[in-house]
């Protein structure tokens, strides 16, 4: 087994997180940088999008929900999000569902969206994007599409 090269560095968090006291060790291993907290610190990230290609794949066979699903994403992405309540505040409109799922209208409620969150992890996952046709013969808390 080759030996990996592995050498720690102290700075700040790394991909646009940022600690709340500032200090991380960061390590090293074979080319990748891993951040591991120092005791006691946390820190705050950007919300992830879990199947975008679907998005975009969706959009490409429906026009008119570019510009709509887009926004979607630029607001989700920008988020920091952490209950659907706060989802609810950035976006009026979107149902809550349950604790984790929250339904989105798309291009003036021709379409829906269902995504799941992981708050803690801060991570978005899509379920499900069709018409309001297709939402309503499918049960919106157990849907996984995608």
């Amino acid at each position: 087994m080759p030996a990996r090269d592995v050498t720690q560095r102290r700075g700040s968090a790394i991909g646009g997180a940022e600690s709340k006291e500032g200090a991380t060790d960061a390590v090293w291993i074979a080319g990748v940088e891993a951040v591991v907290p120092v005791l006691g610190t946390w820190y705050i990230g950007l919300m992830r999008i879990i199947a975008r290609r679907v998005l975009i794949a969706f959009w490409e066979k429906h026009p008119e929900t570019k510009v709509p699903l887009d926004r979607w994403c630029r607001l989700t992405k920008a988020a920091q999000w952490t209950s659907t309540d706060d989802v609810q505040m950035a976006a009026p409109k979107a149902k809550v569902l349950n604790r984790e799922r929250v339904r989105f209208e798309v291009a003036g409620g021709n379409y829906r969206l269902v995504a799941s969150f992981d708050f803690r992890r801060q991570i978005v996952f899509v379920k499900f994007i069709g018409t309001h046709a297709e939402y309503d013969k499918i049960d919106a808390l157990t849907v996984s599409q995608y």
